[in-house]
């Protein structure tokens, strides 16, 4: 959609599903004035096909002035709906043996959840691994290389997701206690990233596989989340 010139001063907006509350929604803003909106629902929610109701149910947790910004908003196409059953990591560096010259890449390997918006980077992972291996390694040696060093990036990016995918779906035994601590902390960095540029930019950076979510954990970072949350009371 086309929203009006000093409609909106946000170029990103990110509200994440919640055990409590199924659906969700992203902003994204791109050239030429063009600003995609997507609605997310988990834990079996179906959100309307069509345009009046999707913005109904945005209405539902998205600000008021963000909403009167999406009303104005001239549509730019129809809207598109996708389900997606499960995430799935196809292992191919465990097997013993390889079809000779072939190399898989992007979702074939590793298909992620498409609410974190993490496709396309992990597909460039794997070209940067594919790049490393073409240079170094030589005939059968090459793809058992490629899918050795893919399988090495996509390992964190696969647990952080899990993670994650805990903070929106019911999970008992030992998975309750790293969703609990995630949703806390996940929780308390939002609400101060919602004020604070550095929080949100370092955040969408993590998002995009830029920097890791250990840089969250660092001591200048837990102080911002920390005074962040003080003056939200």
């Amino acid at each position: 959609m086309r929203i009006p010139d000093d409609a909106l001063d946000e170029i990103v907006v990110a509200v994440a599903p919640t055990l409590e509350r199924t659906t969700g929604a992203g902003l994204l803003t791109y050239e030429d004035g063009a600003t995609v909106l997507t609605l997310i629902g988990v834990a079996g929610t179906r959100l309307p096909a069509e345009l009046p109701g999707l913005l109904r149910s945005a209405a539902e947790f998205l600000p008021a002035r963000i909403m009167d910004a999406l009303l104005a908003a001239e549509p730019l196409g129809e809207v598109v709906v996708q389900h997606y059953p499960a995430s799935v990591w196809r292992r191919y560096d465990k097997l013993r043996r390889l079809p000779r010259g072939l190399v898989v890449l992007g979702d074939a390997v590793c298909s992620l959840n498409p609410v974190y918006g993490q496709g396309v980077s992990s597909a460039a992972l794997q070209a940067k691994a594919l790049r490393r291996s073409l240079a170094e390694a030589d005939g059968d040696d090459m793809s058992r290389c490629y899918f050795s060093d893919a399988a090495k990036k996509l390992a964190p990016l696969w647990q952080a997701n899990r993670l994650n995918d805990f903070a929106v779906a019911p999970t008992n035994g030992w998975r309750t206690v790293p969703q609990r601590l995630l949703n806390w902390y996940t929780d308390k960095l939002a609400a101060a990233a919602a004020d604070d540029i550095v929080l949100a930019e370092a955040f969408m950076r993590m998002v995009n596989l830029i920097d890791p979510p250990a840089k969250f954990l660092t001591p200048s970072m837990t102080r911002r989340v920390v005074r962040g949350n003080r003056r939200r009371g």
